[in-house]
């Protein structure tokens, strides 16, 4: 493999990978310092990296006619330019952003011309170069949005939402952009839904928490499965809801295994955006979940729709009721549509206008 690349002609720019964007100053630079320059995980490499996501011998930087190259070296987790993925050769410019795995460089050339910075690129190089503090959990800090009973005017519950006070990956969108581009959304999933249950066990009383799922979870339902067992192992009395999207509904196998799991491990289900997929009734009496969390689309404006929009939500409502489910409003923001809602049948309301996700401090601890 080392004998593979033959260097033919030093380049005379002096290049560095650059760690850290825009304030190269404060940054650990990585002159590449010799061709072929090697990175990868060890100490017979030119670039120790220590993410586990990045394999052994990871990749190679070299000259190629003049020109700086990079190469994957069959790696795992794959090696990456300018957001591409890197399948044999690939010749590098000034300014270039470099992925291996989960960690992100720019590359640097004194005596090239700088390209002009480019504020997204910026911000996803960041990102990556953090990814490692969020999977781990240490950079996770889980927000609580009240769920309110319609009857007795008490929080019913909370659903966990996740922040982060690092750059690039501060809301769940933008944690799931990247964990997409590393194939990782079901590892931070499961992250951040420990770190609700942690959050919540230091409370003084447990309140019962409504956590999320991801659709690349049920690639591999037994992971979910056995995530869940180590949240009842760990937190025994805690009070549980799964949300899960409303298009795993048609997932029959899926389901039928799932439902069995959770009522052995005293876990709710919850139907999450319902009323703007395919589901049907029809389909929801195969199995029908504790909870049907109807999509803001639905709700949002009820107080000022037609009559006929109002009585077709009520008729809906109806008919969940009848299955034996409790129909959640989501997206409620004024008193307007809260008193609508209340009036056409809804069990449950969430929304800003009951409280925006905070911190466990600001409800319960």
């Amino acid at each position: 493999m080392l004998a593979e690349f033959k260097l033919e002609r030093h380049c005379r720019t002096v290049w560095k990978l650059v760690a850290k964007v825009k304030d190269e100053s404060s940054s650990p630079n990585h002159l590449i310092k010799g061709l072929p320059y090697w990175i990868g995980r060890g100490a017979s490499v030119s670039l120790d990296l220590p993410s586990s996501a990045v394999s052994q011998l990871h990749a190679a930087i070299f000259d190629r006619e003049g020109q700086l190259c990079v190469k994957d070296l069959n790696s795992t987790n794959g090696t990456f330019v300018n957001k591409q993925r890197v399948f044999g050769e690939r010749i590098l410019e000034d300014g270039d952003l470099i992925r291996f795995a989960d960690t992100g460089f720019w590359l640097s050339g004194h005596n090239a011309t700088p390209k002009p910075w480019d504020n997204q690129l910026c911000e996803a190089a960041l990102a990556l170069t953090q990814f490692d503090q969020l999977l781990n959990g240490d950079a996770v800090v889980p927000h609580f949005q009240p769920i309110v009973s319609a009857a007795i005017e008490e929080h019913l519950g909370f659903e966990v939402f996740a922040r982060s006070p690092l750059k690039g990956l501060s809301e769940p969108s933008s944690m799931f952009r990247v964990a997409s581009s590393l194939n990782m959304e079901a590892e931070l999933s499961r992250t951040l839904r420990s770190a609700g249950i942690i959050a919540s066990a230091e409370s003084e009383r447990l309140p019962h928490l409504f956590l999320n799922t991801h659709v690349r979870e049920f690639e591999n339902p037994r992971e979910l499965i056995d995530c869940l067992r180590r949240i009842r192992r760990d937190a025994p009395s805690q009070g549980i809801t799964i949300e899960i999207s409303e298009s795993m509904v048609a997932n029959t196998q899926t389901m039928s295994v799932l439902r069995l799991a959770l009522k052995d491990l005293d876990v709710n289900l919850a139907y999450d955006h319902f009323g703007t997929g395919p589901t049907t009734l029809i389909e929801l009496k195969k199995g029908t979940p504790d909870f049907l969390k109807f999509d803001m689309e639905l709700v949002q404006g009820i107080h000022s729709a037609p009559e006929e929009r109002q009585n077709c939500l009520a008729s809906l409502l109806s008919s969940v009721h009848d299955l034996g489910a409790l129909a959640v409003a989501e997206g409620i923001e004024n008193a307007e549509d809260d008193e609508t809602c209340r009036q056409i049948g809804f069990d449950l309301l969430q929304g800003f206008y009951y409280g925006a996700p905070d911190k466990a401090s600001a409800y319960f601890c």
